[in-house]
């Protein structure tokens, strides 16, 4: 039998190149012990650093972790973890001194990072039964896009992007195996992280629950398998959010008494980003920081992502339903990005403040995986689309287009 090293050597080499990008990333931009600066920035620095401080203080000092004075005239301290420190890395805060706060942090986001590509690559090696150097490189596309690089300071939001390949091989499993512990374990992991990122994930978790069911099977023919494969997602996703019940219960109460709890939903409107939706998808994309809603989402995947793309779509023995499909849940996400009302439903009846478009990763994991099917399907693909695809991305890549 292979030994687990040798079975998973890609999906590890993921983690551990990821790990060595990231550890040169941090000595080309001096950070310390590199150099005299900080991966705090913006709320990192005025929020989340002093929120994992406050956890690691009322643990070691045997405090409330339900209810704390050290805010105002007192805050819900539960509530603040649920969005801000519930993940099972921001515990690690325990083994470093008050003094490396800021390492403590960039450890969080070189780690979380790690497993996102870690992840992605488990997902192509189980989905596609391939374990070669394709999954590693595209574990790193994932780990890299520009969702990360534009968001990788709101570190409480890297652990959905990290669970999410592993929650959608968990559909997968569901819908083709009828097995749900993998999606349970990972959805209300999802849930219990980050609750306002599980949203987001519960709500595009659905849809593609839908493109697969439909992809895979005919209602005509399978009608009674779809149903009963329908219900057991609706139950396990039921008794996923009743597990996490400990955390998601009180934030539910305290958002209802928040001062945006009875925001009116807003007349129809088409944000002017529609105009360069497409071209935030190539080379030279600079991706979003702090903008305004109507600004362009973070899309871009890599050069190559946008290269295989075409060879997806292409290519003949690639299920017709599948295409379809996933080219109408890509296209609904872009519209979340550009049309108001969209924008509001889709982040829990509520606009985001100042950090447009929170659900693009999983924008990008849709990408990825079309790309990769693209090219495992390459050989079956006419040569002369193999072409236009290569020249393409010369033209754009020198700025003829």
């Amino acid at each position: 039998k292979e030994n687990w090293f040798v079975a998973n050597r890609f999906v590890i080499g993921a983690f551990v190149c990821t790990a060595i990008i990231m550890c040169i990333t941090y000595i080309l931009r001096h950070v310390y012990p590199f150099g005299d600066q900080i991966v705090l920035k913006v709320d990192l620095y005025h929020q989340y650093a002093p929120f994992h401080e406050e956890l690691r203080s009322r643990i070691l000092n045997g405090q409330s972790l339900l209810y704390s004075w050290e805010g105002g005239l007192g805050k819900e301290f539960v509530t603040q973890m649920a969005y801000y420190t519930a993940s099972p890395i921001s515990f690690l805060i325990l083994l470093f001194p008050q003094k490396l706060l800021p390492e403590a942090l960039a450890f969080f986001i070189l780690i979380k990072t790690c497993f996102s590509a870690s992840f992605f690559s488990y997902y192509l090696k189980e989905h596609f039964k391939k374990n070669d150097l394709s999954i590693l490189i595209f574990g790193l596309l994932y780990a890299f896009t520009a969702f990360m690089t534009g968001y990788y300071w709101n570190v409480m939001w890297l652990d959905s992007v990290a669970l999410f390949p592993i929650v959608a091989l968990g559909v997968e499993r569901l819908i083709h195996e009828n097995k749900h512990i993998l999606y349970y374990v990972a959805i209300t992991l999802t849930m219990i992280v980050n609750f306002y990122m599980a949203v987001l994930v519960c709500v595009f978790t659905a849809a593609y629950f839908i493109v697969v069911l439909f992809a895979n099977y005919e209602w005509k023919r399978n009608k009674s398998v779809m149903i009963a494969r329908m219900v057991k997602f609706a139950i396990v996703s039921i008794i996923a959010a009743l597990t996490a019940m400990f955390i998601l219960a009180p934030v539910a109460i305290a958002l209802g008494q928040t001062a945006t709890s009875d925001t009116k939903f807003p007349k129809f409107e088409i944000y002017q980003n529609i105009y360069q939706l497409i071209t935030n998808h190539f080379i030279g994309a600079r991706p979003v920081v702090l903008a305004r809603n109507e600004d362009l989402p973070n899309v871009y995947s890599g050069v190559i992502t946008m290269m295989l793309i075409p060879l997806y779509f292409f290519n003949t023995k690639i299920n017709k339903r599948e295409k379809w499909l996933m080219s109408a849940l890509l296209i609904f996400m872009l519209l979340c990005a550009c049309i108001k009302p969209l924008d509001f439903l889709i982040h829990g009846m509520h606009f985001p403040s100042n950090l447009p478009h929170r659900y693009t990763f999983i924008y990008s994991f849709i990408m990825l995986y079309i790309a990769y099917k693209g090219l495992l399907n390459i050989k079956s693909c006419k040569f002369e689309f193999v072409v236009y695809a290569g020249i393409f991305r010369v033209c754009y890549g020198t700025g003829y287009f």
